[in-house]
């Protein structure tokens, strides 16, 4: 089971430009996955990447630029 972590965890144990999939996207953001997907369609958060055929991720520089803006306001 995944144990969502703060983002500062996340920052400190992984290279500035890794690929996140939902799941630590989610446990970052600490949000719903309807409710990200709802951010996303109305351009409050970054679009994910496909990846392949059935798989999509976000940047890691998307997802904390996206917190360092939320932080600051």
């Amino acid at each position: 089971m995944y144990t969502p972590l703060h983002p500062q965890e996340v920052a400190s144990m992984r290279p500035p430009h890794q690929v996140y999939r939902l799941q630590e996207v989610l446990g970052i953001v600490k949000v719903g996955r309807s409710t990200l997907y709802l951010w996303i369609s109305e351009g409050k958060f970054p679009k994910q990447r496909k990846l392949g055929a059935r798989a999509v991720g976000w940047m890691s520089n998307d997802v904390f630029e996206w917190l360092s803006e939320r932080e600051a306001a």
